[in-house]
């Protein structure tokens, strides 16, 4: 059974089980279907990340893998250089819609 969050009460953050949960409440649809459906969207979107694709999301905004060469860098603790490998970034981009509900 989803548990409702108390009023007023907001995380810093949401775990998956927490937006998994909230969906339950408010579609109506139990709760391991909706931790299926969560889980289930979040590989589909790893699936086009992973392609190259771009992920939009309509009124919210869009996902997509950015590739960011490797390069020298500092320790901040210790201030030695140190060599960053390649890796890939996914960044976000709010569509108007969402910013001007912000």
């Amino acid at each position: 059974m989803p548990i409702r969050p108390n009023a007023g009460e907001k995380p810093a953050h949401y775990t998956q089980r927490q937006i998994a949960n909230l969906l339950a409440l408010e579609t109506g649809i139990s709760f391991a279907a909706s931790e299926r459906l969560l889980s289930n969207l979040t590989a589909q979107i790893r699936v086009y990340l992973k392609r190259g694709q771009i992920v939009g999301l309509p009124k919210f905004g869009r996902l997509q893998a950015t590739h960011r060469n490797s390069h020298p860098g500092r320790n901040p603790n210790t201030g030695a250089a140190i060599f960053i490998s390649a890796r890939y970034n996914v960044r976000f981009r709010a569509y108007k819609a969402l910013r001007d509900r912000l």
